[in-house]
């Protein structure tokens, strides 16, 4: 009946091609090309998104690196976490020496081991009260 080929609903022109069926085709294909184009840019804006929030984590570990062990250039997250685990435990050894200087210091003065190892904790639990406050006060004045 026609000479189109896969066209049995339109009349037949001289081309093997219904031209109707063509521009169906064409619209068809635009819009899906416009639909990827929107998704491709929709992705594109994601990893851009996802790129600033890991520099934000990357600079993040570093600060807590640098915080913690007072060094600059430290060797970066790739150490894992052995550094930060060393830094606290250090940290958590000066503070039980002091604790201890106090002992000592309260047992020469002959006070009684309770109370002076009360006292050692309630002074050292203070000091970090004291530095939590201070870091806080020092972190939001770089936020304002």
């Amino acid at each position: 009946m026609s000479d189109f080929t896969q066209c049995e609903t339109h009349e037949p022109i001289s081309t093997p091609h219904c031209p109707i069926c063509l521009l169906d085709e064409r619209d068809s294909l635009r819009q899906q090309l416009e639909q990827s184009e929107m998704r491709a840019d929709a992705c594109q804006q994601q990893a851009q998104i996802w790129k600033q929030e890991a520099r934000t984590q990357s600079a993040i570990v570093t600060e807590i690196y640098q915080e913690l062990t007072g060094k600059t250039g430290e060797p970066g997250d790739w150490s894992g976490v052995r550094p930060l685990k060393a830094a606290i435990l250090r940290k958590q050894a000066e503070k039980l020496d002091e604790i201890a200087a106090h002992i000592k210091e309260a047992d020469e003065a002959r006070l009684s081991s309770v109370a002076s190892i009360y006292e050692g904790l309630k002074l050292n639990s203070s000091s970090l009260r004291q530095q939590a406050d201070e870091t806080e006060h020092s972190n939001q004045g770089t936020m304002q």
